[in-house]
């Protein structure tokens, strides 16, 4: 079972999903801190590492803001995503 993450987070990927949607920062997926992308960490959760570095989940729906959402089927030549190779973890639909 993932769990929420209670460690202080300095440098990670952030994916904001929506169903099949991902939200991209100039067309990665964001990298740096909570801070910095106006993220709450403390409802992040850590689904995986990337180049040694946590991979933080968060639900758009639970975030404050609108972001431009991206269709997962129409980013994978993005260079940072091919950590998400699980169709599972991000309940992607098809």
């Amino acid at each position: 079972m993932l769990k929420k993450s209670k460690a202080t987070i300095r440098q990670a990927y952030w994916c904001v999903v929506s169903g099949n949607e991902l939200w991209l920062a100039d067309g990665e997926v964001p990298f740096g801190s909570a801070e910095q992308f106006s993220l709450p960490a403390e409802q992040a959760i850590q689904v995986g590492e990337f180049e040694g570095h946590p991979v933080m989940w968060l639900n758009d729906a639970d975030l404050d803001g609108e972001r431009e959402l991206t269709c997962c089927a129409n980013c994978f030549t993005c260079q940072k995503l091919c950590f998400i190779n699980s169709r599972k973890r991000f309940n992607m639909a098809t």
